[in-house]
């Protein structure tokens, strides 16, 4: 029974994530993600109490994803601390630019929620989201000390702050890029993806020891 238990979970998720990935946080609702699953709104309700728990496990699937990719790159990185910091962003940057529909759908959510989950989230859910989110600091600290002891990494400002900044613009361009970039495109004239580019340019000059 338990395992039967597992593969409908499983399905729920994995219909739901094509549902939120192409609706959106906002359109998103628990009777669609049913008739695509092929089983009753009643049944989610067995294993998903509420939409946002639903939510919460389409985005922890999608982060645990982005980690594993994460490791995987961090994993190959040669040279030195600067050389690894340029690889890696710029790794992360055509991860982002293949999954656009991915980015619209976390710029929402991040909206939808304003960074707190809801008191009546699912705890082990909760929980799980809490003990992924921050990978890629965690990745990008190891990177950065890297260069600041081997000479290649000057730093203007403390560690944290600066890993914090490169994480968070980069996340957040990310987002907007998903959300906004046939508007962003018009206003400009430019794909959006240069500018995230280009501030990866400027991360590497701005850091660079040499």
């Amino acid at each position: 029974m338990g395992r039967i238990k597992d593969i409908q979970r499983k399905n729920i998720v994995t219909h739901a994530e094509k549902v939120f990935l192409d609706k959106g946080m906002f359109d998103t609702v628990m009777g669609e993600i049913a008739e695509q699953a092929g089983i009753t709104r009643r049944t989610i309700y067995r294993y998903f109490e509420t939409r946002e728990d639903l939510a919460f496990e389409v985005m922890n699937n999608k982060m645990e994803e982005w980690n594993e990719y994460q490791h995987s790159v961090y994993r190959d990185l040669e040279g030195k601390g600067i050389e690894k910091l340029e690889h890696f962003l710029y790794r992360l940057i055509r991860y982002m630019e293949e999954r656009r529909e991915f980015l619209a759908f976390a710029g929402e959510f991040d909206f939808y929620f304003k960074g707190n989950p809801p008191r009546d989230l699912n705890s082990e859910i909760r929980d799980r989201y809490f003990s992924i989110i921050h990978n890629s600091e965690d990745i990008l600290m190891k990177i950065v000390t890297e260069g600041v002891e081997d000479g290649s990494i000057r730093l203007e400002d403390d560690l944290e702050l600066t890993v914090f900044t490169i994480s968070n613009v980069l996340w957040s361009f990310g987002q907007r890029l998903g959300i906004m970039a046939v508007g962003l495109k018009k206003e400009f004239g430019r794909d959006p993806i240069e500018f995230i580019y280009c501030q990866l340019k400027m991360y590497t000059r701005g850091l660079s020891g040499s």
